[in-house]
Parts: C-alpha cells; structure tokens; sequence
C-alpha cells in the first residue's frame, strides 16, 4: 500500500436534492460528521475481522499482501529450516600424514561396521540410516558390497528396513557360518513385535539378506546391541544394553532363534542415596584366550562398567569420564586394549556461556589392570560424537579417528584424524577430513591388497538452529523470479503477517521463529522469537515500491516454539494486537499422563508499540496452533480459535467484554488438528469452519483428510460436517476460482505414508451442494504447506502459489505457481522459484473472510433527524490507493426500528432519496479493492441534509 499521507483525498459527491418543504427562514439543515468515536459507534464488517478504526479515527483494513507497498503481490516466504538427509558417506584415504577424501552416495547414515558379510574375501561396508526426512521412523539399513575396486553406488542396496534404529552390529549369531545384522529399533511398531525396543536380527545366508527373513525381539529400554561370542563358552552371540542397567545376552536356540539366555544387572547405583549411572553406549572388546569377550559399558556419570563372562561378580567399575560413545582397541603399541570415551556436548557459535569442551574425547590407556582415569589423555574437540581406532595411513602404528558432528554455523565439519607414533602421545592437532553432521566412523581395508579407509557416516547437511533466511520474491509485470529476491537474514520462521501497526502508513512486516526455537536456541540467539520490521521511507530492504525496511529497525518480542500469528484489534482500542499460538514442549508429568501445555498469547497495541507489560496469556492444554479470528457466533465479538494435536481437540475463546479466557471456552474434538480456515460457504450468513487432520492419531497414518463443519446458531457439530479426503492438508486456502459464485477450497497435502514430493494438492469445486469428494483437480506439488490464492498476474483469474516444503530427501526445492487458465486448472501455465523449507505464509487469506471477495463494508451509527427531508449530500474523505474505491448505500426509515428491515439502496448516480416519513437513516461503505491488498482508507465521513 502506498502511503496514505500522500494519497489524494477522494471526494465522493452525492446530489443534493430539495427539501418536500423549504425548512423555516434560517433553520440549519441537519449534518453530521463522523470520524473516530463515531465510526467506532458504528458496525464493522465481520465484526472487524480485517476492518478497525485505527488511532487517527480512520476506518482501515488490517492485513495486506503487498510489502513495499507498488500495488503487487509479493510472495513471502517463511523458511523453517533447510536440512537435508541424502549425504554421501566420506571415504578418507592417508598417505603419509596426507588424506584425501573421495563420496560413496549412501544417502545418509549414522554409523557404519565394515564386515565381509559374503564371505568373498573383500570387506562389505554396513550402514545403519539416519533419521529420515519422511516422517515415518522407517527407513532401511544399506549395504555397500566390496569389490577388487572398492565401494560404489553400483553395488549398493537399501532393502532392509528398521524403524527409528539406534543402534547395529554384526556377527554370526546362528552359527550357520553366515554373518547376521541386528539392529535395535524404536518400540514396537507392528502388531506382535512384543514389548520393548525391537531388536530385528536379518539372517546372512549365502544368497545374502531379504527383508522378509528376520527375527523380532522386544527388549525394553534397550539403548545398545552388540555382537560378540560372550560367556565362559562364548555361547552368547549379542548382548543388549538398557538404560535401566540391565545387560540381556541372546543365545541361538536349535532353530537358529535368538531368545535371551542370560541377564546381568550392572551395579549402576554404589551408594545408598547416589544417583543411578544410567548405561548410554557399549562396545566389545574381543577375547584373547579362550574366555569370552568382554564388553565396556560408558554411562552418564563418572563410572565405566567392563563385565567378563556374563557373571554378575564379573562386572568391575573404573573411575572414569561420561560418554556418550566409547571405542576399544591399541592406540599405543603396548599389549593393552585402550578405551576412548566420547562425551558429545554440542558446542554453538552464540551460546552465552562459554562450552566446556577440553575432555570430549579421552583415552584410558590400558594395562593389565584394565584402564584409570589417572593414566589418559584428553583432546578437546568440539562436538565430538565417536571415535574408533585403527592404522589408517598403514605405518604399523595405529590412528584414532574422530567423526565431528557439526561446525560452528553449519553441519559441515572437520572431522579428525590422529596419526598415532605408538606412544601415548597423540598430536595436538589432528589432520581434518571434510564431513556433514557426522555420526560414525570406521577403519577398514576393502581388500587385504586395499590402502586401509577411514568411513565416516555422514548424517545430514543443515545451518545450525534452523538459521535460515525468508525470502521474499517481489511481484511485477514480469511475475516472479530471482532477479527479484531478497533473502532476509532469519532463524527458523514459520507464518508471517504484514499490517500497518503503527498507522505510520507504512506496511509493518512480523516473521515469527518455528518450534524449531527451544530455551536453548532463545538463550543464544538474540533475535529469537517474534521480528516486527517497522516499514518507513528509507532501509536496506527494499523492492520497487515506496515502503522500506531494515534490520536496525525492528522490534523483538522474545517468546518460545511459536506456530500461529494473527492480528487484530481484539478490544477496540484502535490500536493492533498481535495473536500467538505455540508448540508444545518436551511435557511435563502430571500423575499417570504428560502433559504439554502452551499458551494463546495477545500483546495489546498501544501507542508505544508492544511490550512485555501487556502480554497477556491464557493456558492451552495442548498445541494452540491456528489462531483463525473471526465472530463465529455473530455477537459482535471477535472469537479465537486453536488446534490441539495431541488431545485432538479445538479450542475456540469466545470473545467477551473482558476479554477472552479458559473460562470461557468450547471444545470440539479432532482427530489431530493442524490447520484451520473459515468461509461463508452456503451463504446462510453463519462462518463454517473448516478442520484439517494431520493423521489419524490411532495408525498415525496420514490420510484422515479435513472437514466442514457447517454454522449455525448450535455451533459446530460432527452429524453437521462434511468430511473430504486429504493427506496431511497444511494451508488450506478458499476462493471462487472458477467464477460460478460458489467458494472452493485448495488443501494443500504435506506429508503421504512413505513419501512426501510429487503430492497430489487437490481443488475441491464447490456447487450448490456444497463439495464432493470426486469433484476435485490435482496439482503436483512436493510436500505442500501452503497456498496463496491471488491473481498474480492481473488478467482478472485468480491464481495459486504454493510454498513447496520439501523433497524427500529434504528441505531444498522449488515452489510452483500455477496461473489460472479459466478451465479449472487442467493446463495452467506453470513457474517455478527457489524455495528453503518453507511452511505458511501469510496469516489469512486475500478476501473476505465469509465471501473471499475483494471488499469490506462498514455500517455507520444511526443518523436521527426530527425534520421532513427528500435528500441529501454525503462527503466521503478517502486514500485510494492504487484502484480501490468506496461504493455506497444507504437505507432509511421512520425511526431505528424501522431500518432494520429497510432495504440497502445502491447510490449510483450520486443522489439518495428521503420519503417524507423519514426520521433516521444509515449509510455503508463498502471499501473494495482491485487486487486484493490495497483499499480505501477513510478518513472522514460527512452527511448533510437539504
């Protein structure tokens, strides 16, 4: 919008007819002008949902679409985060104290065990997944088969799955002579599994693995699997950690079946009143003699376990350091197996206390006592996640290779490699290998002609704490490209709102941070929470219009995980109030159940802005995701509404004349509800409302789709909604697209079962008859969070924008935007931009919230006269920028109770007539815009009789 101080007035004249009878010599004529507290006497459109009278006593719109304010739409992007889980694994190679790295392209992983697993005499490479961006805890484990020429992606396979795995190892636990994989995963997720973390063991045979050739296990709290022949007569084939201390061994029953043999209980708590040492790694150190392997447990406190042969007498504990990871093997060139203790402390570039990291990776040389805190040696290296040990650069002197999880603004790090002289001496500095976020690493020859290679299993390539940019395309006659694009500096945002707070003129533009910002991230990070950019003349962000901003001059509110913004001027105060929904965090326990309350925050406007001191909250027992505004019960209130996820409620507050509280609320059960819109749809003049399902929160499957439910005086009702298919609908948006008079809804599809690019957003064509599941057009979109309908390109078609959220792999793809075609959408005209993860964009739809047409309308207080009048002259003082215009009527009647029911009469030509029983009269305003942004900003009303 452009700005008002310099718009022209528009004077809107209306005929000034004779009076039926000339009034006495003198007598004044009756007149009226109405402006502030006389607008604010008179009746907003939707009870002000996007109308109020502002702090200069205008009437003004409240949410708009256009930032610099040249009369197009801009595009506005909110980039949550840009993670991406397809990395290659590292394959590093030492000559010398030189290394060089070359990619095997594994798509992601988090730790590797080199093995032979078809017995060819070349080492076989085993990759346990990441954490997948599909948000499924599926994935499967891959294997990269050896050759005489290494590992490539030609003799890759990824056909094991597993589900959330933590954890894997390899050996020959069915003594068929075939290595076996076993993998622990997270709780069971298929009927049957059993109770506990699910240990899936795959069996080798010689024609290798298959996914349906397995064996499922339950073991609770299970955190670690190990392979190894453990037990005085080395009959115990895998031993599986738990948090709760306890070390259960599995053993092969005549069928090759693994069942537990034996369980161990580690003395985790020695003193009475101690805390417990909670078990959080473990390894294997191979026998040399004919006893059993033993097995080095690390855990959260200064206490290392290293049990013998399975006895609960054979478990020995060592003064040492936490860890999160610990390695076994020589380091040095004496007999004695060393212990590298790996604790990971994440360390980032705005933590406001320095981090600690001096003794993240240990060494507990090893002699014929075992190990002692007194005889190591520590490296500081920050964010350390695991070592292992091994003779990289073939020198007869073994190396410890460190993988780092991260650096200091991104994922990508320089993980460590220090060649070892067979002293206890290490370098002070090790030799840096190229990785992003990794996990795990291993030593390994392919063959036994092969130079030995360092794997590191790479994770995930991100910006550490989701610092991302928002990027805003601007619009023009060309459309929208990156020749016109700003990236605006950011951390993690998620739904935007532009208004013009301070009725400066200028569009104010506020981008709240994600769920992705926890305490830790707002402790460090500055500008965490809510960014309001005060527009002005002058700044260095900037597009072709005359409203500017920059980075010096914003406001920040500090708040927590947020994930719905609104405004309006919720106490008719003239002044804006900024709405907040929020995430729930990690919970809290209450009794038997967890609880994860958030907070509908309101900042009330005021005419220094918005602070702390008015923040007002009201306790949400879940999720307050949505904050949809709007008069559901037609009491001439604004009411807000909230989803509840995790209860699979929504919540509305109902407006009251204190405002809005707990106290006052209804409650409508959902199945996960994400996202929340509202329309007019079957013109009864009661807003319906529309609810959509993340997933069916029984299967957690993703095909629960979305309703309406339809208004009315008894509120919303199951036996009164309509349910329409979806797959995680986000965004949902509603408009006339085709011109037929009946609204429609776009839902945008987030997430599939297994998938989340090439998804199928559908357009739901309304008729008479409300909507049909069958009557819909799909558009192919990669993971849809949102749709802007607007008409983009000004040729009188309203078009779609989508904010594509990711590809399976991750956060970097392309948004389309298809322009109308005016044949419902089967060819439209196709571009594509840039986008970075990003989820909502604007707070509300372009339109009317009941109609989605381009207008607002005002009803003025009651003009009483006491004299016989056949008409008038009404003055309309009025901004209109760029197209808008003001539309009038009037109605008129023999007193108030009368015009109720008297008919709104169009003024066309100018002129309005009184009948001679005419004692009270009213005027609309209905402020109409040409593009859906900019409309009439009303000063000043004058009225004068004849």
């Amino acid at each position: 919008m452009q700005n008002i101080r310099s718009s022209p007035p528009l004077l809107v004249l209306l005929l000034c007819l004779s009076l039926v009878s000339e009034p006495a010599l003198g007598a004044t004529p009756p007149g009226w002008t109405d402006s502030g507290a006389n607008f604010t006497a008179g009746t907003l459109g939707d009870s002000g949902q996007n109308l109020y009278v502002n702090r200069r006593g205008e009437l003004e719109t409240i949410r708009h679409y256009d930032i610099d304010g040249d009369g197009w739409l801009d595009l506005f992007f909110n980039s949550t985060h840009d993670t991406y889980n397809a990395v290659p694994a590292a394959l590093a190679t030492a000559t010398g104290t030189s290394v060089g790295v070359t990619m095997l392209g594994v798509d992601g992983s988090s730790r590797v065990v080199p093995h032979d697993l078809n017995q060819d005499g070349y080492t076989d490479l085993v990759f346990m997944p990441n954490q997948q961006n599909i948000q499924k805890q599926r994935a499967s484990v891959s294997i990269a088969w050896g050759s005489a020429a290494g590992w490539s992606v030609s003799r890759l396979i990824r056909q094991l799955p597993v589900n959330g795995a933590a954890s894997l190892d390899v050996g020959d636990f069915d003594g068929d002579g075939w290595p076996d994989i076993a993998t622990l995963n997270s709780e069971g997720w298929q009927h049957g599994q059993g109770h506990g973390n699910i240990v899936r063991i795959f069996r080798g045979s010689a024609d290798g693995f298959f996914l349906a050739n397995y064996q499922d296990l339950g073991i609770p709290a299970g955190i670690e699997v190990v392979a190894g022949s453990f037990g005085p007569d080395r009959d115990l084939k895998v031993a599986v950690v738990t948090s709760t201390g306890l070390v259960h061994y599995l053993a092969p029953g005549t069928d090759g079946t693994l069942h537990i043999a034996r369980t161990l209980s580690l003395p985790v708590t020695t003193a009475p009143g101690a805390s417990a040492s909670k078990p959080t790694c473990a390894a294997v150190q191979p026998a040399t003699g004919a006893a059993g392997d033993l097995l080095w447990i690390g855990t959260d406190s200064p206490a290392l376990f290293r049990v013998g042969a399975g006895e609960q007498d054979d478990v020995k504990t060592f003064q040492a350091k936490p860890a999160t990871h610990v390695a076994l093997g020589h380091l040095d060139d004496d007999p004695w197996p060393d212990v590298v203790l790996t604790r990971l402390d994440l360390v980032y570039p705005l933590d406001p206390e320095p981090r600690d990291f001096s003794s993240s990776v240990t060494v507990l040389w090893g002699s014929a006592e075992g190990v002692s805190i007194d005889a190591s040696s520590s490296l500081g290296i920050a964010n350390a996640f695991s070592t292992c040990i091994g003779d990289l650069n073939a020198d007869g002197h073994r190396d410890l290779a460190v993988a780092v999880h991260q650096g200091t603004e991104s994922m990508k790090a320089s993980s460590q490699i220090f060649f070892g002289d067979g002293s206890r001496r290490l370098p002070a500095t090790g030799v840096a290998v190229a990785t992003e976020g990794a996990r795990g690493v291993a030593i390994a020859k392919p063959s036994p002609q092969s130079k030995p290679v360092a794997i590191f299993a790479n994770s995930q390539r991100a910006t550490l704490d989701s610092a991302v940019p928002v990027r805003l395309y601007w619009g023009g006659s060309d459309g929208f490209s990156t020749n016109a694009m700003v990236d605006i500096p950011n951390l993690s945002g998620y739904k935007s709102s532009l208004s013009d707070l301070n009725s400066d003129g200028h569009m104010d533009l506020i981008v709240i941070n994600a769920g992705d910002v926890g305490p830790e991230t707002l402790a460090r990070a500055p500008d965490a929470g809510i960014n309001i950019y005060w527009g002005g003349p002058e700044g260095r962000i900037k597009g072709p219009g005359p409203t500017r901003f920059d980075f010096d001059r914003r406001q920040i509110l500090r708040e927590l995980r947020l994930g719905s913004i609104n405004v309006a001027d919720l106490n008719n105060d003239g002044f804006l109030d900024i709405v907040l929904g929020a995430f729930e965090g990690p919970g809290q326990r209450f009794g038997n159940s967890i609880r994860h309350e958030t907070e509908l925050v309101i900042y009330l406007g005021a005419s220094d802005g918005f602070s702390k001191e008015r923040r007002k909250a009201i306790t949400v027992p879940d999720r307050s995701i949505g904050c949809l505004i709007a008069d559901f019960n037609r009491d001439g209130r604004l009411d807000i509404i909230v989803g509840g996820y995790l209860t699979n409620q929504v919540f509305t507050f109902w407006g009251g004349k204190d405002g809005y509280s707990a106290a006052n609320q209804s409650v409508l059960p959902y199945t996960s509800p994400i996202d929340l819109e509202a329309a007019d749809f079957n013109n009864d003049g009661w807003l319906d409302l529309v609810v959509a399902a993340y997933e069916d929160s029984v299967s957690h499957t993703h095909d629960a789709g979305l309703s309406v439910f339809w208004g009315g005086p008894a509120g919303w009702k199951q036996s009164t909604s309509q349910w329409l298919p979806g797959m995680t609908p986000v965004g949902i948006a509603v408009a006339d697209l085709d011109g037929d008079g009946f609204l429609d809804i776009v839902s945008p599809h987030y997430h599939g079962e297994l998938s989340r690019e090439h998804m199928p957003s559908y357009i739901f064509w309304g008729a008479a008859d409300g909507f049909a599941a069958r009557r819909r057009t799909s558009l192919t979109v990669d993971s849809a969070s949102e749709v802007t309908i607007a008409d983009f390109d000004k040729d009188g078609k309203l078009d779609l924008a989508f904010a594509a959220h990711s590809v399976d792999p991750g956060h970097v793809t392309d948004s389309p935007i298809f322009y109308n075609d005016g044949n419902r959408f089967k060819s439209p005209r196709t571009t594509f931009v840039p986008v970075i993860g990003p989820h909502y964009g604007w707070v509300q739809d372009i339109g009317n919230i009941r109609t989605r047409r381009n207008e607002e309308n005002f009803t003025s207080r009651i003009l009483a006269f006491d004299t016989t009048s056949a008409g008038g002259r009404i003055t309309v003082d009025a901004a209109t920028p760029h197209g808008s215009r003001v539309a009038l009527n009037v109605r008129s009647g023999a007193g108030e109770a009368a015009l109720a029911s008297a008919p709104w009469r169009q003024v066309s030509d100018g002129s309005f007539e009184l009948a001679a029983g005419d004692r009270a009269l009213q005027y609309r305003l209905d402020l109409l815009s040409a593009n859906g942004d900019a409309y009439p900003i009303v000063r000043k009303v004058t009225v004068k009789l004849k």
